[in-house]
């Protein structure tokens, strides 16, 4: 499945059924979207500056629906 989404790039799999991908992308909107759809499936190894701004991204989630999500928090922003 890896190289249906990753195709060409380097895909090194570990003894334990995990793999990294080496992947060159352009740092934008799309790149945050593309690795977040895999949810906790995914870690961001380097560059730091990518994982910070994925940690970021994640914190807003998490206050959106953190352990006080309700179903009526839309109305009470």
């Amino acid at each position: 499945m890896a190289e249906e989404w990753f195709g060409p790039w380097k895909i090194n799999e570990a003894g334990d059924g995990s793999f990294t991908v080496e992947v060159d992308y352009p740092e934008n909107d799309w790149l945050y979207g593309f690795i977040l759809s895999f949810g906790d499936k995914a870690e961001v190894i380097s560059p730091d500056k990518v994982r910070e701004q994925l940690h970021r991204i994640a914190s807003g989630i998490v206050r959106c629906y953190g352990p006080s999500f309700s179903s009526n928090s839309s109305t009470q922003r």
